[in-house]
């Protein structure tokens, strides 16, 4: 406070000793001072601006990993794999994902089993394993991310084929169909989708191929007249197994004539399981009168408490788990998208409806992961 005194009494007195000085001095240190302030008020502007604009851009950014951000858009597609992952892809073709991460298949973060991140965006169609994930983008590149087919893992998405439509792919081998619906296929000499012989990169198996399909030790194609294919480890070519094909969908073949067939995964054989089939999923298949049926074993699925008759397309069926790992009764469960267009988790106890977008997926997923009705105590 002294010192703050003195400095203005000297400031006094210097005036007071100086009065001839030119007015021009004080005009000139009033307009440094307005300069300064200005300068000040400039640079005041330029921080608020800049933290603005750091918020905008976390923003952006938690909304792209969190699906809350996103809970009301509209969902495409979804994918429930064996091991409970879930892939959805919404209206804009975002493509989004929950669940197993352990070659870093769906993002370098550590908590996807927590929520549903964006895996990519702006994708044309995409193809999951267990261990990898790809898509194909809007000019038809083929990426991949996760186990890479001769060792180690692709860190980050790559690309790996151009001009591509349709992918396949397990373990270490990748089937394609290109632009010209060439089937072409590329992987290691493991046996897995029927190799005996090394394809490092890319090489064409048939011409004018409309699907593909590819599992443990077999691969195949379908042709344009609708004709399966099909080549095991212990074959030296692809052989024509059965014509008139719809649709293929894991190991069954969907016929137009409503017949269901299981492929073989050892000998490529094929099993006649059911006449009056309208849709299959995966391993299983779903009659005209909604019954679901295992195709590993052919058995209708019974739940005996509750009845399913507004089912539209199943997505998963199977037993849930706990996080507790003290559960002594975990439940079958069945997951599908009724006649309104919503989210169904089905259990012999319960019936849980959610709308169809990203927040209702992951109830879903919460679902499949910690359902137990009896638990050690």
């Amino acid at each position: 406070m002294n010192e703050n005194y003195q400095y203005n009494n000297f400031q006094v007195n210097n005036i007071n000793d100086n009065n001839n000085v030119n007015s021009s001095k004080d005009k000139k240190s009033k307009k440094f001072i307005l300069i300064i302030l200005l300068i000040a008020i400039i640079i005041f502007v330029l921080i608020v601006v800049s933290i603005a604009n750091k918020k905008s851009t976390n923003s952006n950014n938690d909304s792209n990993h969190n699906s809350s951000q996103n809970s009301s858009e509209t969902i495409k597609f979804i994918q429930i794999s064996d091991e409970k992952d879930i892939y959805a892809v919404t209206s804009n073709n975002d493509l989004y994902a929950i669940g197993s991460n352990s070659y870093n298949q769906l993002s370098n973060e550590s908590n996807v089993n927590d929520k549903l991140i964006l895996v990519q965006n702006n994708i044309k169609s995409f193809y999951a394993t267990p261990s990898q994930t790809y898509y194909i983008d809007n000019d038809d590149n083929l990426y991949v991310r996760g186990l890479h087919f001769s060792g180690g893992a692709y860190e980050v998405f790559e690309k790996i084929a151009e001009n591509v439509k349709d992918i396949s792919s397990y373990f270490n081998c990748t089937l394609i169909i290109d632009s010209n619906n060439q089937f072409q296929i590329r992987g290691k000499h493991s046996k897995f989708c029927g190799i005996t012989d090394p394809y490092e990169d890319f090489t064409t198996i048939a011409n004018n191929v409309k699907s593909i399909i590819s599992m443990y030790y077999i691969s195949g194609y379908v042709s344009a007249e609708n004709e399966l294919f099909i080549k095991t480890n212990t074959s030296d070519s692809y052989s024509k197994v059965l014509d008139n094909v719809k649709e293929v969908s894991n190991y069954l073949v969907l016929t137009n004539d409503n017949n269901v067939y299981k492929i073989n995964y050892i000998n490529g054989k094929l099993e006649l399981l059911n006449s009056n089939v309208r849709d299959i999923n995966k391993k299983y298949y779903i009659t005209s009168d909604n019954s679901i049926y295992n195709g590993e074993k052919n058995e209708k699925i019974i739940f005996s408490d509750l009845e399913i008759n507004d089912l539209n397309k199943l997505l998963y069926y199977g037993s849930t788990t706990n996080s507790t790992n003290r559960c002594t009764n975990l439940p079958e469960a069945i997951v599908y998208i009724n006649n309104n267009n919503e989210l169904v988790f089905h259990t012999e106890k319960e019936n849980l409806t959610y709308k169809k977008d990203l927040a209702g997926i992951e109830k879903i997923y919460e679902h499949l992961r910690n359902t137990c009705y009896q638990q050690q105590t």
